[in-house]
């Protein structure tokens, strides 16, 4: 229960319930399942929420969500077709006390979870870039392959084109030729006629 300052509320387990004060409250539910909050007063109450199934009134949800990003790698919808990865860091319940011997091995224990989080982060960070040189490996090798079969067919059209303009050349000398032969034996024909009139 808050009182009339401003308070720092924290909850840990299961089916608890939380009420703020007359000023704006902070709660901070860091697991559990199945809590309740309720701001009552104050101008602002926050609230940082790690727990499942918490149930608020009077209060803002500024819990830390993950930065989330999605990149298309391939042509489609599935999700194959996509690299995804997460990040996500929270500092907001981070404090260390070395006052006590107990407080301070606590406090460093806290400490290595968070390096231990941030190591997870890198290696997650560090797959998503083996990943993504990967696929654009991959995609280069689909250009090259592009480029190359583009190339095949252009030859292709050419030695196609190629070869019906000789065929054409051909067929259109063979006519001539054939043309100027029947011209060669018309007049051979009439000289001939004429020739035989004459006698």
């Amino acid at each position: 229960q808050g009182g009339a300052g401003q308070d720092n509320i924290k909850i840990n387990g299961d089916n608890n319930t939380a009420n703020g004060g007359a000023e704006s409250d902070s709660f901070m539910v860091s697991s559990g399942n199945n809590n309740t909050i309720d701001g009552e007063g104050g101008e602002r109450n926050t609230l940082i929420d790690n727990g499942k199934n918490t149930v608020y009134t009077n209060a803002v949800d500024i819990t830390p969500r993950p930065f989330e990003l999605h990149i298309k790698v391939d042509i489609g919808s599935g999700s194959d077709k996509y690299i995804s990865t997460s990040i996500s860091f929270n500092l907001f319940d981070f404090s260390v006390d070395f006052s006590t011997i107990d407080s301070a091995l606590e406090s460093l224990e806290t400490i290595d979870e968070m390096l231990s989080s941030v190591s997870d982060q890198l290696l997650n960070i560090g797959n998503t870039i083996n990943r993504l040189e990967s696929v654009a490996e991959a995609q280069s090798i689909k250009l090259n392959n592009l480029i190359s079969f583009r190339s095949t067919m252009r030859d292709a059209d050419i030695a196609e084109e190629s070869s019906n303009y000789i065929r054409y050349q051909i067929l259109q000398q063979a006519s001539a030729t054939l043309l100027a032969s029947s011209r060669n034996l018309k007049a051979q024909n009439v000289m001939g006629l004429l020739s035989s009139v004459n006698q």
